[in-house]
């Protein structure tokens, strides 16, 4: 084991160890923090990321990830035995490192704290393990009594009856894709934890998400003044006409789930912007003096901030996705509260003048048609809704399998001709008789709709395949990630909003949203901003 290295009298360290593994660190640092940017980008960009072809390279990217922050923390613990549990901060020269200063001279350089967690525990890990240890405990193979006691005597379709041993969840193979899901949501978390654990790294990830947003917005408004049903001018949905397509997303619904993350993102990068804007004209300044300050660095900043709120905003309500606009005027009402317990109240009222604003722009009789429309449209998921519970039977406390709703939900029990018997007649009756055939439930209420894959309410769907064992771990995973970022009103209101819709929608079902939304429930602010 190597020795400290005791600093000198100034508190400095020039050893060309420590040196290099401090630029190494630093190095590693922006690469993990570029490569989360840019696997949150590419994830929405590929079409939100929902077929199959972009399941793989997100996956694998997040192994790259982990590996990338595997080393970082042995580099941590390297310099750890170098120098100690302490800050260092390089020297504004490159050449040597100042310990316990995070400026050196007055001067901000790249400063790291080595006395942080060499791994972060961020709030959705435990829930998140918890939940993975409840679905493996629906794979394992059981004694049909327990079994039964747990998800219910009925034989579900998909499911091999057995009178001696069998499992709570009704495909092993859809479980299986749902837990490998669920673990690499889990892996991009804590790689997000370790990457935006320095104040300096989530600023410029908040930036990144602001100008992600203005790209996405930007882009949505566009592809709806120009009346196009491809995405990106080229790609026709596999499913529908693309009457529905906003931005990279299939569904505008979708689209208004993601950006309900970005929205109040970019909120808070202008809130911030003008902070430092005001600290420079001071709170008294008269309107002259406001006006010469916008061209201030700090003013230009305020300016340049606005653009991406507005886009962001301008896209989210243009979606005139119902469970979206009411969401996010739920997640702005919580910020605004937040704000108004700090005296910061001004930064709320400003979002919600500025989101009125964009409501008039687009024109109110437009969303109010949109909600008539989807007040109408909103009985075929009640009806989903109040199916679902009532095919829940006695899997009320285990479910049917996580991922398996469409099969436990849609499938019928499976049935066989009698020998001698053909619904058709030709060479293909052979092929029919004595083999069983799976058939779909027809819901009567709903006409054309015999097939349902998704809830369109993740609670009830989460409650139906994991039962109340998995819904309660997902509650207390989102009061985990809310009561962490408590102290920080736009984030807060990031997280809130797509918990807000998935009452009314299945976006955690899809992997940029989740990529997005585990990323930002990583960070723990370190400022109350």
């Amino acid at each position: 084991m190597e020795a400290s290295i005791l600093p000198g009298p100034a508190g400095a360290v020039s050893d060309r160890r420590a040196m290099v593994a401090a630029r190494t660190l630093r190095v590693l640092s922006a690469v993990l923090l570029g490569g989360l940017a840019l696997l949150v980008a590419g994830s929405v960009l590929a079409f939100g990321s929902v077929y199959h072809w972009a399941h793989a390279p997100l996956f694998y990217a997040t192994g790259v990830l982990a590996l990338i922050a595997l080393f970082r923390t042995a580099t941590v613990m390297y310099l750890r035995r170098r120098l100690g549990r302490s800050r260092f901060a390089f020297h504004s020269s490159g050449r040597w490192l100042v310990l316990d200063v995070e400026e050196p001279y007055g001067i901000r350089t790249w400063s790291f704290d080595l006395d942080r967690p060499l791994v972060p525990v961020p709030p959705l890990l435990l829930p998140g393990a918890l939940f993975a240890v409840w679905v493996v405990i629906q794979m394992v193979p059981l004694p049909a009594r327990f079994a039964d006691a747990l998800s219910g005597a009925e034989v579900l379709p998909g499911a091999e009856a057995s009178t001696d041993w069998r499992t709570v969840t009704i495909s092993l193979e859809q479980t299986t894709t749902g837990l490998a899901f669920l673990c690499w949501a889990l892996v991009l978390h804590v790689v997000a934890a370790i990457a935006l654990a320095r104040h300096a790294d989530q600023r410029v990830f908040r930036r990144f998400v602001a100008v992600l947003g203005l790209v996405l917005g930007a882009y949505g408004l566009v592809q709806m003044a120009t009346g196009t049903r491809l995405v990106y001018w080229f790609w026709k949905p596999l499913q529908g006409q693309g009457e529905f397509i906003f931005g990279p997303f299939i569904n505008r619904d979708h689209f208004g789930f993601y950006m309900l993350m970005v929205t109040p993102i970019a909120f808070g990068v202008l809130a911030e912007a003008y902070r430092r804007y005001r600290s420079r004209v001071g709170t008294r300044a008269n309107l002259r003096r406001r006006m010469v300050a916008l061209s201030s660095p700090g003013g230009l900043s305020l300016m340049y901030a606005s653009v991406p709120a507005l886009a962001a905003a301008g896209a989210l309500i243009a979606t005139t996705s119902r469970g979206a606009l009411l969401a996010f005027l739920l997640s702005l009402a919580v910020a605004t509260i937040m704000l108004a317990r700090r005296r910061g109240a001004a930064a709320g009222v400003a979002a919600v003048l500025l989101t009125m604003a964009v409501l008039s722009w687009f024109g109110l009789p437009r969303i109010h048609q949109r909600m008539n429309a989807a007040a109408s449209d909103a009985s075929g998921r009640t009806v989903v809704w109040e199916d679902t519970l009532q095919r829940m039977g006695g899997r009320w406390f285990a479910g049917s399998g996580l991922n398996t709703f469409d099969r436990a939900m849609s499938g019928a029990t499976a049935w066989a001709l009698p020998e001698g018997a053909s619904p058709f007649s030709g060479p293909y009756e052979t092929s029919f008789v004595g083999l069983p055939h799976a058939g779909y439930r027809f819901i009567k209420d709903v006409p054309g709709m015999f097939w349902y894959g998704q809830a369109h309410n993740d609670y009830v769907q989460i409650l139906a395949e994991t039962g109340a064992v998995g819904l309660l771990l997902m509650v207390w995973a989102f009061l985990r990630a809310w009561a962490v970022v408590r102290g920080d009103a736009w984030l807060l209101a990031a997280l809130v909003g797509p918990a807000l819709h998935a009452f009314l929608d299945f976006g955690f079902q899809l992997p940029a949203v989740v990529a997005l939304f585990v990323s930002l429930a990583a960070i723990k602010p370190h400022v109350q901003d």
